[in-house]
């Protein structure tokens, strides 16, 4: 009896997407700390940068002002931004951990969010000039590695909308 009754409970939430939100939790979750710590080391983070740069100045690496000017105006914002982005994506995971409709859309918004983030940082930073291409493309191809995940994760999403009520 006990064993019916625990079955039909979890056949509530189905088992794929109670593995995505649950993966959600766990990146979002990251994304979310990684936000937050980023407000608070704003600052040790700028200063690893111009060393950096100057350290690699002699190298086929280049110059990262425009890099780290970027970061300077634009890293607090994005941050900020991030924060409200994957809060949004766990909220949305919430509410589709219950079956709410609402939740799919809330996750939509969250990752539109780190999108307009992602775009203020990379396409700011690249608009000096002279920015090296080596971090120009490695900013280029993590940004697509992160569109598959996010358009990979929507679409397994809307793949259980149907199981999602009001």
């Amino acid at each position: 009896m006990e064993e019916t009754i625990e079955y039909q409970e979890e056949q509530g939430l189905p088992t794929f997407l109670k593995v995505l939100c649950i993966l959600t939790f766990i990146g979002a979750g990251i994304g979310f700390i990684s936000a937050l710590s980023g407000l608070f080391t704003a600052d040790m983070t700028m200063n690893s940068m111009k060393h950096s740069s100057e350290t690699l100045k002699e190298t086929p690496f280049g110059d990262m002002s425009s890099q780290i000017k970027s970061m300077q105006e634009w890293g607090p914002i994005c941050n900020v931004l991030n924060l409200i982005g994957n809060g949004l994506c766990i909220f949305g995971a919430i509410m589709m951990w219950k079956l709410k409709r609402i939740g799919f859309f809330l996750y939509l918004g969250g990752h539109a969010v780190s999108i307009v983030a992602s775009y203020l940082l990379m396409g700011n930073s690249n608009n000096g000039g002279n920015s090296s291409n080596f971090f120009a493309s490695m900013m280029i191809v993590s940004m697509v590695i992160s569109f598959v995940f996010v358009a990979a994760f929507i679409i397994m999403y809307a793949v259980n909308y149907k199981h999602l009520k009001n």
